[in-house]
C-alpha cells in the first residue's frame, strides 16, 4: 500500500526509509527522484558559494514571514536571541554558509538579517539570487538552455539543494509547529566530526557587547524602514 507522508517530515526520508525497512519489511517508500539537470545546477550552486565564501560547511535557514507571522514570532529581537543560541560555538569549526531563504520582501528586515549572520561570524547566502545568478549562468552553457529560466525550475533546485546531505543543520521559523526558540548546531557538528579549526566560542557571549550588537542592528533597521516610508 501507499504512504503518504507529511511535508514536515520529508526531511528525514532516510530515517523513515530505514525504519520501513527494519519494520514493516513488506512495505516500501518511494521519494522522487531529481533531474539529472537540476542535480547538475545544485552541484553548480554549492560549488560558487564554497568558492566565494571558502567553507564546506553549509546550513540552511528559512524564515517565514508572510502568511505566519501570527503563528510564529519572527521579529528582530527574537530572531537576534534565535541565531545567538542556535550559532553558540559553531565558530569552533569555521565559518558557516548561512543560505537563507525567505517569502519576506522587506529589504530593511532582509539586511537586519544579513547584519545577524554576519556579526555572529558567519556568512549569509542570499539563496534565491545566488540560485537564479547561477541558473542563468548555467542556462548559457547548454543548448536551449533558456527554457531553464523559469519558477518552476528555480523552485525545483532549491528543494533539490535543502535536501542535499551537503546540509549540515537545517533552520526554520516557520508556523506554530516550526518555530523554535534555539536549534543548537554545535552538537550536530561534534556528532559529524567535522575538525575543530580553533578554540573560539561565537563572537557574541559577552552579555554587553551582544546588547551593542542587537542595538546597531536594530538602529540600523529603524532608520531604513523610515527612509523606505
Amino acid at each position: 500500500f501507499i504512504w503518504e507522508i507529511h511535508p514536515v517530515l520529508y526531511r528525514y526520508k532516510s530515517a523513515i526509509a530505514r525504519w520501513l525497512r527494519d519494520e514493516r519489511r513488506n512495505c516500501f517508500l518511494r521519494f522522487p527522484a531529481y533531474s539529472t539537470l537540476t542535480l547538475q545546477l545544485k552541484d553548480r550552486v554549492f560549488d560558487s558559494i564554497s568558492k566565494a565564501h571558502q567553507t564546506e560547511n553549509f546550513v540552511s535557514l528559512h524564515i517565514r514571514r508572510a502568511d505566519g507571522k501570527k503563528e510564529c514570532d519572527t521579529s528582530l529581537a527574537r530572531m537576534w536571541r534565535y541565531l545567538q543560541c542556535s550559532f553558540n560555538k559553531t565558530n569552533s569549526f569555521g565559518r558557516l554558509a548561512v543560505l537563507f531563504h525567505t517569502d519576506e520582501t522587506n529589504t530593511c528586515y532582509l539586511d537586519a538579517i544579513r547584519q545577524m549572520i554576519e556579526s555572529l561570524g558567519n556568512s549569509y547566502v542570499d539563496l534565491d539570487t545566488t540560485l537564479w545568478k547561477v541558473l542563468q549562468e548555467y542556462a548559457t552553457s547548454i543548448p536551449n538552455g533558456e527554457r531553464l529560466l523559469n519558477n518552476f525550475m528555480r523552485y525545483n533546485a532549491e528543494t533539490a539543494l535543502d535536501d542535499d546531505e551537503r546540509i549540515i543543520f537545517k533552520m526554520e521559523q516557520r508556523r506554530r509547529v516550526i518555530c523554535p526558540d534555539c536549534q543548537s548546531l554545535y552538537p550536530t557538528m561534534l556528532k559529524l566530526g567535522l575538525p575543530i579549526l580553533n578554540h573560539l566560542s561565537s563572537p557574541t557571549v559577552d552579555g554587553n557587547s551582544s546588547s551593542m550588537q542587537y542595538e546597531q542592528i536594530s538602529t540600523k533597521y529603524s532608520k531604513c524602514m523610515k527612509e523606505a516610508k
